[in-house]
């Protein structure tokens, strides 16, 4: 684990220049295991490299490192260099601003197994770095057994794991049979290239080379891995090599966002801010009037969307966030609804989705936070022509912290539906799974109180729950039959269900999921005392439907 005390990294990639202002990062392997070279020289007191350095080097180049990224920001000063024969030169000094805080250590691990008389080395290697990169880039490393939370995964592959990624390529030195092969085979070209030059002479075949000439190709290649690492850059430069010998580029994956442009001390702030439980997240569009945000009767289906988003960009990220997935450790469901549900808003009243409220009262552990402030875009469908969106954090705290954004986790006697209510279970005529009993069962689970009154709309009006039943079944007669088959308007106003909740999209992506009845209300909730939003009960409750505001 490398944490920066300075909070900044400062390294230039190879064959880069320092004024293209780029930053090398994560930090290569073949710049990290110089470093720990170098500080086996300069500070444990070495005048040569021992045996135990050799083998340790030669099982780290065995394996490409896994890199764990703490969030980044990009930035750059500029200044002028003292001035020299008659002028001066300006300079860039790019670097990477990675915080000080806990959570902005990066992490670095190697699938090898190694003496303890190897880690023992390796520890006093790591405890005697003092910088990496350049001079200023100074750094605390040590060896530890976990790798913190909050953390994005960067790993080597051939291919991207998924949207969302920039390619990068890192230096590294060639494992050692390959660097075996590949050196016999450089030396072996080298004096076939040189056999050809040299004129025959007496007593020799044409093109043969003498011992003199043999030993001094064989030393223009390093012997081994370690000969690899501790070449000297200007050597290698007059000896007119491009690249090190004996080293590889590898392709490693970042995301996009990984040296992002968000203020690191926000992020700082917001990684020390302790027990949140509830975020704000605002959606926008590519278009100047907002006309291709989701009308809200579509929130389930962009809700559900979202959430599977966020659960994948957990698991890619190696730490799969309890209050995003609702399953503990062993994988079972958790009681008590105390994940992450997510609430839809239409905040500009243009009954558009253009907010979203995510409530876990379990808290928000650090992997869920970390997924919720890298996330920027989720994706539509192009085929369909369903366009993306782009999501930005506007906003995470305690309940009450966010209460003025949102009606819904206001506190109120009397709430109403502003989703449709769907039961979860089927619906019967009395009993536990009645309406009625379905409803207060889902407000026990979640710890509300029990209701005074509950009511279902009506299109001009709200009736008892009691006659949800008697009116679901008799359907919306709008005309009365008398006898005589004369057909006559009805007088008196004929009690219907409100049909606003059918335009609301009701199903989840999976049929197999499909709610057990298609039936959707609309609820008025009363209670004795202020109830503290939010209210999500029924079917697909944490993606959105079953929602409620204070009357």
């Amino acid at each position: 684990m490398l944490q920066c005390p300075a909070g900044r990294y400062h390294a230039t990639p190879w064959g880069r220049h320092v004024n293209e202002g780029e930053v090398e990062w994560p930090p290569s392997p073949w710049r990290l295991y110089r470093a720990l070279l170098a500080a086996g020289f300069n500070r444990l007191g070495w005048t040569a490299i021992p045996p135990l350095a050799v083998e340790l080097f030669d099982s780290l180049a065995r394996v490409l490192p896994e890199y764990h990224l703490p969030a980044a920001t990009v930035g750059h000063t500029r200044h002028y260099m003292p001035q020299f024969k008659g002028s001066t030169s300006k300079v860039l000094d790019a670097f990477a601003y990675v915080g000080r805080g806990d959570h902005d250590a990066l992490g670095i691990t190697w699938n090898v197994d190694l003496s303890p008389e190897t880690l023992g080395l390796f520890d006093s290697l790591l405890g005697a770095l003092t910088y990496l990169g350049r001079a200023e880039s100074w750094v605390d490393a040590q060896r530890v057994e976990t790798i913190a939370e909050g953390l994005d995964r960067c790993i080597a592959s051939d291919s991207a794991p998924g949207p969302g990624f920039d390619r990068i390529a890192l230096l590294a030195p060639l494992e050692p049979a390959a660097f075996t092969a590949w050196r016999d085979q450089a030396v072996e070209q080298e004096k076939q290239k040189r056999s050809a030059n040299v004129a025959p002479s007496a007593g020799k075949k044409k093109g043969g080379l003498s011992k003199k000439d043999s030993e001094a190709i064989s030393k223009m290649f390093p012997a081994d891995i370690v000969s690899v690492l501790g070449a000297d850059t200007a050597t290698l430069q007059k000896q007119g090599w491009n690249q090190p010998p004996g080293t590889r580029w590898a392709a490693y994956w970042r995301r996009q966002d990984a040296l992002s442009t968000l203020p690191a001390a926000h992020r700082a702030v917001m990684a020390e801010r302790p027990a949140v439980d509830t975020m704000l997240l605002a959606l926008s569009s590519n278009t100047s009037h907002s006309e291709v945000l989701p009308r809200f009767t579509e929130s389930l289906w962009w809700l559900e969307k979202l959430h599977r988003a966020l659960v994948k960009r957990s698991a890619e990220s190696g730490r799969v966030s309890a209050c995003l997935l609702g399953r503990d450790e062993d994988g079972d469901p958790m009681e008590g609804h105390r994940h992450v549900t997510l609430v839809p808003l239409s905040l500009d009243g243009k009954n558009r989705l253009d907010h979203v409220l995510l409530h876990a009262p379990m808290g928000f552990d650090d992997a869920a936070i970390g997924v919720l402030r890298r996330f920027r875009t989720l994706y539509g469908n192009e085929r369909r022509n369903i366009p993306d969106l782009y999501v930005s954090l506007v906003g995470m705290g305690k309940r009450a912290d966010l209460a003025t954004s949102a009606r819904q986790l206001h506190s109120s006697k009397v709430w109403q539906s502003v989703t449709p209510f769907l039961p979860p279970r089927f619906l019967k005529a009395r009993g536990a799974n009645a309406l009625e009993g379905q409803v207060r069962a889902e407000l026990a689970c979640r710890g509300f109180p029990n209701p005074v009154h509950i009511e279902i709309e009506l299109e001009d009006g709200h009736a008892p729950i009691a006659d949800a039943w008697a009116l679901w079944r008799a359907g919306a007669p709008r005309v009365q039959l008398v006898e005589g088959a004369q057909m006559v308007s009805a007088m008196e106003p004929v009690r219907r269900l409100s049909t606003a909740w059918r335009h609301f999209r009701r199903e989840r992506f999976d049929h197999a999921k499909r709610p057990p009845v298609d039936a959707a209300f609309g609820l008025r909730l009363s209670f004795a005392e202020p109830v503290d939003g939010p209210i999500a009960i029924g079917y697909a409750s944490h993606f959105g439907l079953g929602q409620f505001v204070p009357a």
